[in-house]
C-alpha cells in the first residue's frame, strides 16, 4: 500500500457528513428547518438599525454608528441609502 494514501487524512472542515467534524452537522436543526433565515442584506438592516438607535442616531463623529461599526461615515450613508434606512421612518415608528 502506498504510504501517501495510508496517512492521508483529510483537512479540517473536509470531513465527510455524518462526521464529528463535518460543518453542516455543528448547524442546530432548528437553525434551517422550522424558521426562515435571514438574508444577509435583511441581517445588514437590521444590524445598522440596531446599532443607530443604540445611537440615538447619531451617524457620524465620536460614539456615532460609523464608529461603532468600525466603518467610515460615506460608507455607512451609502449602506444605508442603498437598504433604505432613513431616521424619520424609524423614528416614528418607535413613538
Amino acid at each position: 500500500m502506498d504510504t501517501r494514501l495510508r496517512d492521508y487524512r483529510p483537512a479540517p472542515g473536509m470531513s465527510p457528513p455524518g462526521s464529528r467534524d463535518h460543518p453542516a452537522d455543528l448547524i442546530p436543526k432548528a437553525a434551517y428547518t422550522e424558521e426562515r433565515l435571514k438574508s444577509i442584506i435583511d441581517n445588514e438592516r437590521d444590524h445598522i438599525i440596531a446599532t443607530l438607535k443604540k445611537c440615538n442616531w447619531k451617524v457620524y463623529g465620536p460614539g456615532g454608528a460609523a464608529e461603532l461599526l468600525h466603518i467610515h461615515v460615506s460608507m455607512l450613508n451609502s449602506r444605508m441609502k442603498k437598504l433604505g434606512i432613513e431616521k424619520d421612518r424609524f423614528i416614528k415608528k418607535d413613538k
